[in-house]
C-alpha cells in the first residue's frame, strides 16, 4: 500500500495518495509518515488539519505501535 501511496504523492494525485492512506494493510508508523507526507504536499489547509490532527491522536492512544490497520 506504501508503494502505491508514493506514487500517486509523487504524481501530485492527493486524493488517491489520500485514499490509499484510507485502505487497510499500513503499519501505525508507516501510516503517520506518509500522513505527514501528505499533509506537507498539500494546498488544502483543511486536508492537512485532519491529517495533523489524526497523527496527534494516533501518538496519543494505547494502541501498540505494532498494530496496524
Amino acid at each position: 500500500m506504501a508503494r502505491l501511496f508514493d506514487d500517486y504523492l509523487s504524481d501530485g494525485r492527493q486524493a488517491e495518495a489520500w485514499a490509499t492512506l484510507n485502505s487497510t494493510g499500513w503499519s501505525l508508523p508507516d501510516a503517520r509518515a506518509a500522513a505527514e507526507r501528505l499533509a506537507a504536499a498539500t494546498d488544502r489547509p483543511l486536508l492537512a488539519l485532519q491529517l495533523r490532527a489524526w497523527i496527534a491522536f494516533s501518538q496519543q492512544t494505547d494502541m501498540p505501535e505494532r498494530y496496524g490497520y
